[in-house]
């Protein structure tokens, strides 16, 4: 190969390499965020319905004053269930029965 044709071949390659940088940038540019205030508006959504469910799970409230039912704090739930689960004798899962005694081979 001639030191001409090697030139132009070195010469293609940056050109192609030229052109491919340029475009991945122009492909790369980020695009401003046009829904800003939809964002904003999801974000305070979100941030509502955090501080709601938190006061749900942290408050005494009635949930049907009809019936008497009420809605405590999780925390107190959950000491309620444990003092129940602990308060219980525990059960065996199935009646385990006891083997028959295995006869000793005699000794001859």
């Amino acid at each position: 190969m001639s030191a001409k044709h090697t030139t132009l071949t070195a010469l293609a390659i940056l050109t192609l390499l030229l052109v491919f940088l340029v475009a991945s940038k122009w492909v790369a540019t980020p695009v401003p965020d046009e829904d800003a205030a939809r964002s904003e508006e999801r974000r305070k959504t979100l941030v509502m319905t955090r501080d709601d469910s938190i006061k749900k799970l942290e408050s005494y409230a009635w949930t049907d004053k009809g019936k008497g039912q009420v809605q405590i704090p999780i925390a107190r739930a959950m000491d309620l269930t444990l003092s129940e689960i602990n308060a219980r004798q525990p059960v065996p899962v199935a009646p385990t029965p006891t083997p028959a005694p295995t006869p000793v081979p005699e000794k001859k």
